[in-house]
């Protein structure tokens, strides 16, 4: 059996936003004074067939643009992807009882 991994995230649902995407969440972890990461905040997409990826470096500010923009797909297009670290997640838990 596959372990699931647990994100502890908010996500937000879009769907009337885009035609390719369905959540989305944002996680800033604070960097901690006596360790090398510079930024490890992230962003979290679930696109529609269940395809989720998480994509490093997302400052707040990116992420508040990306919510505002009149096209959440145009914006991810133009502004995030292939310009940021991202990974596939293949199984994941959201935990929405924020």
């Amino acid at each position: 059996m596959k372990k699931r991994k647990r994100v502890d995230i908010q996500m937000i649902d879009v769907k009337g936003k885009s035609s390719n995407i369905e959540y989305v969440g944002w996680k800033g972890i604070r960097p901690h004074i006596l360790t090398f990461w510079k930024n490890r905040s992230m962003l979290f997409i679930e696109f529609y067939g269940s395809r989720i990826y998480k994509y490093d470096g997302i400052s707040r500010k990116l992420f508040m643009r990306f919510m505002d923009a009149p096209s959440l797909g145009k914006f991810f297009h133009e502004k995030i992807k292939d310009k940021y670290l991202f990974q596939k997640i293949d199984t994941v838990v959201w935990n929405n009882n924020n």
